[in-house]
């Protein structure tokens, strides 16, 4: 039964290795689809969002 629960609880969290695999296979057609220009500017795009204005948390 420890097994079971172990190998459920791998597979639903993504540490089973085969299952990982599968994973990224289906995101293959994204990567290096931006070159480093394109990711300097998404990049400094989302620079604003680091910055935490005290006054939205009051």
């Amino acid at each position: 039964m420890n097994k079971i629960i172990k190998n459920l609880l791998e597979k639903s969290l993504g540490l089973n290795a085969e299952f990982e695999s599968g994973r990224k296979k289906e995101f293959l057609d994204l990567f290096g689809v931006w070159n480093k220009s394109d990711g300097r500017e998404f990049n400094k795009n989302l620079s604003d969002f680091k910055n935490i204005d005290k006054e939205d948390w009051q």
